[in-house]
């Protein structure tokens, strides 16, 4: 593999040495996509089925807890004020967030059978 010293070494113009850095940087790429042939090993496995409950929990409750805030907001009018609106609209940024993790999570835990759902909702 060539490095960047043997270039500079080699009294290269800018041209050879962008064109080696990048042939350099397709190489790697192409050396990376043999992982993703591999099959996943048993720790890999139970890490990815802990990050799926532990994500689809944490993703229920903030979703939970963001329409308790909301329809807080809009259920007692007396509350209202400035701060609880300022945190009403970073209440539906957290829920946002917290549908598209969870969302992530459902698609991690079934990828196939999302993606049809994705496709006959679209």
């Amino acid at each position: 593999m060539v490095s960047k010293m043997t270039l500079a070494s080699k009294n290269l113009n800018c041209t050879d040495f962008f064109s080696a850095t990048l042939n350099m940087e397709l190489e790697l790429t192409s050396l990376s996509d043999c992982d993703e042939a591999r099959e996943p090993s048993g720790l890999e496995e139970v890490m990815n089925s802990v990050y799926v409950v532990l994500s689809g929990i944490f993703s229920v409750l903030s979703i939970f807890g963001t329409v308790t805030i909301i329809s807080t907001y809009v259920c007692y009018p007396e509350l209202r004020s400035r701060g609880r609106h300022f945190l009403v609209f970073l209440s539906a940024a957290d829920f946002l967030t917290a549908f598209g993790n969870l969302l992530g999570v459902i698609w991690t835990a079934d990828p196939d059978g999302f993606s049809e759902a994705f496709c006959k909702v679209s």
